[in-house]
């Protein structure tokens, strides 16, 4: 199906994703007792490092967003500054921050979810290829903090639901946006709101992926 004219979503919406993510960077480079230069290198990497991926890689639309637009630059000052102000509260408060934490990157997950994969539809994508972009977008900032930070990403290893659920809601938002007809703007806070749900219920419920372990994917030959 074409993409319908309508499918435009705010501004503001892309630009508080990277404004979370990087605020979860920064808050991850003072938990580990960064300096400033890496707190903000940090914090810029988890909030820009998903764009990236999608513009440079996927889209290959030329100079990133974020390079081109200094608001997204002036949303990574905003949360590096945020982090440096409460750091003496993270420190002591570890608990409440490490859940507050969490819902940040829910949130942030599901914005960039929808705004990878309206993005990727506007560049001519298939519905599938640009939910996967979508999901990319997603998690390809959090993946880059958590590598950096010496922390096994959430992404590979068996944990709580956490790409699965940015899956869901992309797919939400292209079935509801493209393939029903609905508002672009209903569709995507449905979505995001979807996104956000089910990511905090893994983690209320601990539910959790399985490793695959007693799977012999390629059975060994017997000797004779």
């Amino acid at each position: 199906m074409e993409l319908i004219s309508q499918f435009i979503l705010p501004y503001w919406l892309n630009l508080l994703a990277l404004f979370l993510l990087a605020l979860t960077g920064a808050l991850a480079a003072i938990e580990e007792g960064y300096d400033i230069i890496g707190v903000t290198a940090l914090a810029l990497i988890a909030g820009t490092g998903g764009s990236l991926l999608r513009d440079g890689l996927i889209l290959q639309q030329g100079v990133p967003l974020f390079f081109r637009d200094p608001s997204f630059l002036y949303a990574v000052v905003l949360a590096v500054l945020i982090g440096i102000v409460f750091r003496s509260s993270i420190v002591s408060y570890k608990r409440p921050f490490t859940i507050l934490f969490l819902l940040f990157d829910a949130l942030g997950l599901g914005i960039f979810g929808v705004v990878g994969t309206q993005m990727a539809l506007f560049a001519g994508l298939a519905s599938a290829p640009a939910i996967l972009t979508g999901v990319i977008n997603a998690t390809g900032g959090g993946l880059l903090r958590d590598v950096l930070t010496a922390r096994e990403p959430l992404i590979f290893k068996p944990s709580q639901y956490y790409a699965a659920t940015s899956l869901a809601g992309c797919i939400i938002f292209v079935i509801l946006a493209l393939w029903l007809g609905q508002s672009a703007v209903t569709a995507a806070f449905l979505a995001i709101s979807l996104t956000f749900f089910l990511r905090a219920l893994t983690m209320w419920f601990d539910w959790k992926t399985k490793p695959l372990i007693g799977i012999e994917l390629f059975p060994k030959m017997k000797s004779k």
